[in-house]
């Protein structure tokens, strides 16, 4: 009996926390917070409207839910982390309340030395802190099969790193549950179609929503 009154009161004291930690965000009045996705082709929308972009997709979440925050997709097909960055400041003059940041992908598949990928996204992160000390930051690896990619095998200890480094929120790939899967992917099996966009959505919002219910 002794056990069994421990158990349910261990299980009654879970569920109060659980209930806290997703409790309601009580949003200031008049303020709105902004989400910018800088990312490549797959944050872009490779052949598809940017309806239906997981950036998009996020966005139709946070409408659902009520939470007075816009979503901006700041993704450029072909884009590499040191495109990136130079594009950066330009997106440091807009309010920020969180930076995702989803580059790499196209380092990996041309093959651009991993010191240099390391580096841009080093100097991203850096960049954004500097200048945006209270942004909430976000870095999303990616991973491709052996034969598109030797090196985002490679990328994945780096992105961990830069991540612990930066106080940055790690989502180790975002094509998780999506690559290799031609029901998921457009003919060249590279970039995800509007059903793959759905699962990406997924993946981000999973480690997105705490953060923006910490927003202040």
């Amino acid at each position: 009996m002794h056990l069994v009154r421990a158990i349910t009161l261990s299980a009654l004291c879970i569920t109060l926390l659980v209930g806290c930690s997703s409790r309601e965000p009580e949003w200031p009045a008049d303020k709105r917070y902004v989400v910018v996705f800088l990312g490549d082709s797959l944050t872009d929308g490779h052949g598809m409207d940017l309806e239906h972009t997981y950036p998009s997709l996020i966005q139709n979440k946070i409408n659902t839910l009520g939470w007075p925050i816009d979503v901006i997709n700041a993704g450029v097909s072909g884009e590499t982390t040191g495109d990136g960055l130079k594009r950066l400041p330009e997106l440091l003059n807009q309010q920020i309340d969180v930076l995702v940041v989803a580059l790499g992908a196209n380092d990996a598949l041309h093959n651009v030395p991993l010191e240099n990928t390391r580096r841009d996204i080093e100097q991203l992160l850096t960049q954004a802190r500097t200048k945006k000390p209270s942004t909430k930051l976000m870095l999303v690896g990616v991973h491709f099969p052996w034969p598109l990619s030797k090196n985002t095998d490679a990328l994945k200890p780096v992105y961990k790193d830069l991540a612990r480094e930066h106080d940055a929120v790690w989502i180790p790939s975002l094509l998780k549950g999506v690559v290799g899967k031609r029901e998921l992917n457009t003919d060249d099996n590279i970039h995800p179609n509007r059903a793959g966009h759905v699962v990406m959505a997924e993946t981000v919002w999973k480690k997105l929503k705490p953060v923006l219910e910490h927003l202040e």
